[in-house]
């Protein structure tokens, strides 16, 4: 009989069966995002805090994924809702978007939509199934992370914090995006792209759109523009090396 090489793979029989190797799912309750690499431009539609900054490519189809009310659809058994489910939830008196359970309170459900960006709570009467087809589009927000800020506490963001970065952000229209590298494997749509973000002018934006080049150095830093609003900005951020270095805080309650 020949010796089995040390450096020969265990038969996949004698794998333990229960040990899972995590991965994204690709059933058809699973709405994929999308994931960038490399620097693009975008617009910001919704801020929470430094750790949480939703944005929206200029080429989202959002506006092609709603329902005119009232829907084809039919509203959704109140007793099936739960936490990371998508229904349709009305975006407006007459429209129903793309949205996803973040939370269920009794007959208050807290939802995102993830095609725009906000949240809002609603009645469970008041949300409707999604077809199919329209789960087929990947979200058309993605969440980020502004990187290379920490709140002054180093617990969590303060009111002040957040209305000085809302503040650093409502002077442009549009950003330019560099997401920061990590060595690690990302498998899980959770995770918050960390990201150095720069507030354009329109001359950037033309640069922008008329190049094939992704390597610009345009625009004014959220993150320097943010620290010069606070009242206290003695201290200096430390430059993050990995993604993954970079924390990520809650928001004083």
């Amino acid at each position: 009989m020949t010796p089995v090489s040390p450096s020969r793979p265990i038969s996949p029989i004698y794998i333990n069966s229960e040990v899972k190797v995590p991965q994204f799912r690709t059933d058809e309750n699973k709405i994929h995002r999308i994931r960038c690499l490399v620097p693009y431009y975008a617009r910001v539609v919704s801020v929470v805090s430094p750790s949480e900054i939703w944005i929206q490519h200029p080429n989202h189809i959002s506006d092609r994924l709603t329902e005119i009310l009232p829907p084809n659809s039919e509203p959704v058994d109140s007793g099936s809702l739960k936490k990371g489910m998508y229904v349709m939830a009305p975006l407006d008196e007459t429209t129903l978007a793309r949205s996803r359970i973040l939370e269920v309170k009794n007959d208050k459900v807290l939802v995102r939509f993830i095609d725009h960006g906000s949240t809002n709570f609603f009645s469970s009467n008041d949300l409707f199934n999604m077809s199919l087809d329209l789960r087929t589009y990947p979200w058309q927000t993605v969440p980020v992370a502004l990187s290379d800020v920490n709140p002054l506490n180093r617990e969590f963001w303060s009111d002040e914090e957040v209305e000085a970065l809302k503040t650093a952000l409502r002077d442009y229209d549009m950003f330019w995006i560099r997401p920061q590298m990590t060595q690690k494997k990302i498998i899980d749509d959770g995770f918050y792209s960390r990201v150095t973000m720069f507030g354009l002018y329109p001359e950037d934006i033309d640069e922008i759109q008329n190049s094939f080049r992704s390597d610009f150095d345009l625009g004014d830093s959220i993150m320097e523009k943010f620290y010069t609003l606070l009242p206290s900005h003695s201290f200096t951020p430390l430059p993050v090396i990995d993604a993954f270095d970079q924390k990520l805080f809650p928001v004083k309650k």
